[in-house]
């Protein structure tokens, strides 16, 4: 899958269940988990 392939199914996934600011935040973290370190990545997670 390409980049483009991921971003349209996490947002066909996703676009229902956050508004479009949340949804931009959250593909953009989960897109650079790779920076973080696990506990931080499950942290990031938790809603609040």
């Amino acid at each position: 899958m390409t980049m483009e392939d991921l971003e349209n199914k996490f947002n066909s996934l996703a676009s229902d269940k956050f508004n479009s600011v949340q949804l931009k935040e959250l593909k953009e973290f989960i897109f650079s988990c790779d920076e973080y370190s696990a506990r931080d990545f499950m942290n990031k997670l938790i809603i609040k």
